[in-house]
């Protein structure tokens, strides 16, 4: 059985971000195409731009060029294009990033001389954070970090089942990992939006 425990100072236990990154699904679509994994994204956390359909033909570069749209485009850095014509790009979000940000990139690639361009906007969430006390699960305590989005009280209703049953809940995918790697134990993130997450991590003394 879970329960949330709350200890008498209030004081979050500080945990390891995960690392992992789920990839995007192949959309359906005709032409170049360009789309973050994420829609939303913590401040701090990797947001990752993938999609199909740049050209391999004669003429054309065999990579992408992102730039980030201000007042004008910043050159963010180029992505290489592989033989099924996909490309995934990633970067860091500065962790100062304001929430609520939206961060629009453009991919280029350019064949003939000429430049074919594809935009997505992400979203800057909350920095990843702890939650208060603990949860338990069959007399064993494991503290909780959540990111974009993922609500303290969602994580809770997330991992605990999965950590007492191998539970997930609907739109959730979960897993155990190797705490001496990841820097936690399980972990739950949202099927659509991978960034979005909750980490649980076993503690020995409550």
């Amino acid at each position: 059985m879970t329960r949330l425990a709350l200890p008498v100072r209030a004081a979050a236990v500080l945990a390891a971000a995960l690392a992992a990154a789920v990839p995007a699904a192949a959309s359906a679509h005709e032409g170049p195409a360009m789309a973050p994994d994420s829609k939303l994204v913590s401040a701090g956390d990797r947001y990752a731009l993938v999609d199909d359909g740049w050209s391999l033909g004669d003429g054309c570069e065999p990579r992408v060029h992102i730039s980030r749209v201000l007042a004008h485009g910043i050159a963010v850095g180029t992505a290489p294009i592989d033989a099924d014509g996909w490309f995934t790009f990633s970067r860091k979000i500065p962790r100062t990033t304001a929430r609520g940000s939206r961060l629009r990139f453009d991919a280029t690639q350019y064949c003939d001389g000429i430049g074919e361009t594809r935009s997505a906007t992400v979203r800057v969430g909350r920095p990843e954070h702890g939650c208060p006390g603990f949860i338990m699960v069959d007399e064993t305590a494991y503290v909780l970090r959540v990111t974009a989005g993922m609500s303290c009280r969602r994580g809770v209703r997330a991992v605990g089942p999965f950590i007492d049953a191998e539970i997930e809940q609907l739109g959730l995918m979960c897993a155990w990992a190797d705490p001496s790697i990841a820097g936690h134990d399980a972990a739950c993130l949202r099927a659509g939006n991978p960034a979005s997450r909750v980490t649980a991590r076993r503690i020995r003394e409550v």
